[in-house]
């Protein structure tokens, strides 16, 4: 196209100009030789735009910018093009700065903050470290736990005091019940456990009503305390010849009860939280049933995941320390339920898409796993060093091979469900074969 062709040349357009919530457009025939800066003020006030204190900016209804100096002709516009006029983006002056200024920038972080709550936590401490040689060791615990407790009443300082008020009250009660004596292996073991326990719940509940403490530390520790409480029946089973370790029959009861509170964490978590299941009509009802909703789901369903997340917190706290201790004392039993035990925590964690559960229910396969193998370590046998070996061999190569495991056909993953189910089934009976039930039914025939 020659000159004399390109100035007689007009391009008819539509212009759309763009201001916050106003939106006009028109469509223009102009020359082709013009810019959009030279026509500007006619076509906004063709357009009846609003005035701004920013420069306008030209692009295409895809979004690409337009040089508003350059010739339409050049701009590679052709009939029935759109052009989108709007405020441009102010640009941030670049800043320039020394190496000095430089550092204080890019320093992160709040400082000693918390150092305040940290010193009346200390502080709290030392109390019972004084008062220790005057009034003896429950009785300066107990007074600990309360200074604390004031502190936090009067100062409103919670981000240290509510651990350090909880483990004060429950040393205090298990002393308070130990009297001054170590406690013979048995019965008497159970209530210091229990006692402890049971103040650290009461005070967990003290704490929850002065807002001290959130809904997951809350959870995480009373999930703990009533799981430990639980552990505490195997200190009633009578020692003899034929029956295990205590150690055996305390952690086993640890991973039963473990694994009863993995499967209810869910259902309960969501209990607790207040959410309720949608209501469908049954033939014949009001279909009004279905139109009720709770206003406050959002801030619920928060609450829930919170509570999930302590509850799986608190559960890896005892199912960890149980899978080893039971696996320490050796052999094939010992062994099959720490596989068990590793094999519904990591199918389970498999389908969990929040991150502290799936990493709780994953440590707490690790360690079964890690069992399984101390367990041969202890008593090395034939068979419980070649299920050792697979275990290791399995595990180190879990890189390579898990990726694919994670995306089978749903009829495979039935078959994985299947699997975490029987993991689960055949871990109670091993569990009652390790905490010594077999042999306690047997000696009393």
């Amino acid at each position: 196209m020659s000159l004399s062709d390109v100035r007689g040349h007009t391009l008819r357009i539509s212009v759309r100009a763009h201001v916050g919530v106003f939106v006009r457009e028109v469509d223009l025939s102009v020359p082709a030789v013009s810019a959009i800066s030279e026509m500007l003020p006619e076509i906004t006030e063709l357009c009846g735009a609003p005035q701004i204190t920013r420069p306008w900016r030209a692009s295409t209804a895809a979004g690409q910018g337009i040089d508003m100096a350059v010739p339409l002709h050049a701009t590679g516009l052709t009939h029935g093009s759109v052009i989108i006029l709007s405020p441009a983006e102010p640009v941030d002056a670049p800043i320039l700065r020394d190496s000095a200024e430089a550092l204080v920038v890019h320093s992160r972080g709040s400082g000693a903050a918390g150092a305040l709550t940290g010193a009346a936590a200390v502080g709290s401490i030392l109390v019972v470290v004084l008062l220790l040689p005057f009034i003896g060791v429950p009785y300066a615990l107990a007074a600990g736990a309360g200074t604390a407790l004031l502190v936090l009443i009067w100062f409103r300082r919670r981000t240290l005091l509510a651990p350090v008020i909880t483990l004060l009250a429950a040393a205090s009660a298990a002393t308070f019940v130990l009297g001054g004596s170590a406690p013979v292996p048995g019965v008497e073991w159970a209530w210091v456990v229990l006692a402890a326990t049971g103040t650290t719940v009461a005070t967990l509940t003290l704490l929850s009503a002065l807002g001290a403490v959130g809904s997951r530390f809350l959870a995480a520790t009373a999930t703990a305390a009533l799981l430990v409480s639980v552990c505490c029946l195997g200190f009633a089973v009578p020692a003899g010849s034929a029956t295990p370790t205590p150690v055996s029959v305390v952690a086993a009861l640890g991973v039963v009860a473990g694994l009863v509170a993995i499967s209810a964490t869910p259902s309960l978590a969501t209990t607790l939280a207040g959410l309720e299941v949608p209501r469908l009509p049954t033939a014949g009802q009001d279909l009004s049933i279905a139109d009720g909703n709770q206003p406050d789901v959002d801030v619920r369903a928060r609450c829930a995941g919170l509570l999930a997340d302590g509850m799986a917190l608190g559960t890896a706290a005892v199912m960890v320390p149980s899978l080893l201790a039971f696996s320490w004392v050796g052999g094939l039993g010992p062994q099959l339920l720490a596989l068990a035990t590793a094999g519904a925590t990591v199918l389970h964690a498999a389908r969990y898409r929040p991150t502290v559960p799936a990493y709780s229910l994953a440590v707490t396969a690790f360690a079964g796993m890690a069992g399984a193998v101390l367990a041969a370590a202890t008593q090395p046998t034939t068979a419980t060093v070649l299920i050792a070996a697979a275990t290791v061999i399995a595990l180190t190569t879990a890189v390579g091979w898990a990726g694919r495991v994670s995306t089978v056909e749903p009829t495979t993953a039935v078959w994985w469900e299947r699997m975490e189910i029987a993991s689960i089934v055949a871990a109670l009976p091993l569990a009652a074969w390790v905490g010594g039930l077999f042999a306690l039914v047997r000696g009393l025939g």
